[in-house]
């Protein structure tokens, strides 16, 4: 059977034709991939350059200093990072990164300064201020005696060694000694039980469990707290507070502050709770409104280390126009 004329010619322009539009559909896939790369990695130099924005933002934050502006570099992007101070905690962070093509990327978030259950160290704990603790007790903590110290009008009982104080109604300062242990059974603090390392201006240094102040709680333990230490109610933050083999009872009106707490039995902690060692809590001790929202610190302590920067809310990244058209541009292969 012949073919019409010419059919043999159609035949060869059509590969002809579809051969170069698949070469010319080709070509435009290398071009574009071209420019898309150049893009893709733009906006990833400028997406890193804002973490490291919202990193140094979240320090700043943390310090409580250059709350301002900065202009942070990695090599190959510039982000600008703002920070301002909304109030109770809370910090606005604006970090953006955006070439002169209009690629890059933005960042808005809020966050807030929250206390740490956990610290590295004895000395990262919240502290006395020790201008507070100059009032409290004139730097006369060396003395061997018990009651009224000093010039203060403070009460303050020191307890040495081991014992066990039991059925009893204290007031003021209770200070423990260094290698004291010592056992509250049935006993109520209208003020606060301090360790005696921490009423000085001298770091804490390292942990020593054998000669910690321990405070063991047998039987039942309220510390109602006092103007003197407003907010404070147990504060060994060189120390150890745990309950004997037997449930304890506890009543804690304030913040407890200790490198280890391992507390079982029933009873509330209403103030913050800060320790090195993770705090060993009994399910039967409660702690109203813990969690749901940030919980001041007492004013009688310097916070060192003790609070820790935690984002609320993020408004989704923002990317530009150019980052916008590179991705819609971009064909797979």
């Amino acid at each position: 059977m012949k073919h019409p004329a010419g059919y043999a010619l159609l035949v060869v322009l059509f590969f002809v034709g579809l051969i170069g539009m698949l070469s010319a559909t080709y070509l435009r896939h290398v071009m574009s991939e071209s420019r898309n790369s150049a893009a893709s990695v733009s906006s990833q130099d400028a997406a890193h350059a804002v973490d490291a924005a919202l990193a140094w933002g979240q320090q700043a934050a943390l310090t409580g200093s250059n709350l301002s502006n900065a202009s942070l570099g990695n090599g190959r992007s510039t982000a600008f990072v703002q920070t301002a101070d909304l109030g109770n905690g809370h910090r606005k962070l604006l970090a953006s990164a955006v070439d002169g093509e209009g690629l890059g990327s933005t960042v808005l978030a809020e966050g807030v300064l929250m206390p740490v259950a956990q610290a590295g160290s004895d000395d990262d704990l919240p502290q006395i201020d020790p201008d507070i603790a100059d009032e409290i007790v004139p730097h006369n903590t060396n003395n061997s005696h018990c009651g009224n110290h000093g010039s203060s009008s403070v009460t303050t009982t020191y307890y040495s060694g081991t014992q066990r104080i039991a059925n009893t109604d204290l007031t003021g300062l209770v200070v423990i000694r260094n290698s004291a242990r010592i056992t509250f059974d049935n006993v109520t603090v209208a003020g606060a039980i301090v360790s005696e390392d921490s009423l000085g201006d001298a770091g804490l240094g390292a942990f020593n469990a054998n000669t910690a102040p321990t405070v063991i709680v047998d039987g039942g333990l309220r510390v109602s707290g006092a103007s003197f230490l407003p907010g404070v109610a147990v504060m060994l933050p060189d120390g150890v507070l745990k309950c004997s083999t037997n449930p304890c009872s506890i009543q804690l009106v304030g913040d407890v502050v200790a490198h280890t707490i391992t507390l079982t039995g029933r009873g509330c902690i209403t103030g913050n709770l800060a320790s090195v060692q993770t705090a060993s809590l009994a399910t039967g001790i409660e702690r109203p409104g813990a969690g749901r929202s940030p919980r001041a610190w007492s004013t009688a302590l310097q916070l060192g280390n003790a609070n820790s920067f935690r984002y609320l809310a993020f408004i989704p990244r923002l990317s530009t126009v150019g980052s916008l058209k590179a991705i819609t541009g971009f064909k797979f292969k």
